[in-house]
């Protein structure tokens, strides 16, 4: 996903789900999928985001 992936499982459990799930299980497939095409919509996340930001300081927020 976007940013970085400081998981805190570790609190919860002592085996990652990347352990628990295994790679042929469909859900790696689709997270991988993901995982690409957020990245390629960082872009856009990153101007909505500004806008957003460029808004709330002209309306003095």
């Amino acid at each position: 996903m976007r940013g970085n992936q400081d998981f805190q499982g570790a609190m919860f459990s002592y085996i990652s789900l990347e352990e628990r799930v295994p790679q042929s299980h469909l859900l790696c497939k689709l997270r991988a999928v993901v995982d690409a095409l957020l990245v390629t919509m960082s872009n856009e996340f990153e101007a909505v985001g500004l806008g957003l930001a460029q808004e709330l300081q002209a309306q003095g927020r």
